[in-house]
């Protein structure tokens, strides 16, 4: 693998995770708009998950030295495609509880991932999977729990 492509998909993942954030940020906009959330909410997400996830997301971008990209290259597609599948659960995040439990998974499976940037490991690349993979399975329950809600007030 070259350096070249490493430092790519660590840009790739970064955007990744700035997209997921938007993306919860723009949905929570929506429910603020429509008086479904709170201003205090609205503000709690800002604060304490879109910053933060926008935070992780910049340190999950690599330079190149040489060392970390060695280290990085032996479990980097695994990240990433992680990363691809939380994205495409988190984009079926819409009510105010969806986005307020979702988001809190969003910026745990952001920060492992910029810590395995940051200290590449076999430790740290066990957390920051594991971590992405509980992510995308809660966000998977919470969206047929969501789901099971919706039909049954139907």
């Amino acid at each position: 693998m070259t350096q070249e492509r490493i430092i790519k998909q660590t840009i790739e993942i970064s955007e990744m995770y700035y997209e997921m954030a938007t993306r919860s940020f723009e949905n929570a906009k929506l429910l603020l708009k429509k008086d479904q959330m709170s201003f205090k909410e609205f503000e709690e997400i800002i604060e304490n998950y879109y910053q933060p996830i926008l935070t992780f997301s910049s340190k999950i971008l690599v330079d190149r030295n040489t060392m970390v990209i060695n280290e990085l290259e032996k479990y980097i597609d695994e990240i990433q495609n992680l990363t691809d599948n939380l994205s495409v659960a988190s984009k079926k995040l819409q009510k105010s509880e969806e986005i307020f439990v979702g988001i809190s998974f969003l910026l745990a499976s952001a920060a492992s991932a910029s810590t395995f940037t940051c200290a590449p490991s076999k430790t740290s690349y066990l957390a920051s999977m594991i971590t992405i993979e509980c992510s995308i399975e809660n966000i998977k329950l919470l969206n047929k729990k969501s789901n099971a809600k919706r039909v049954l007030s139907e």
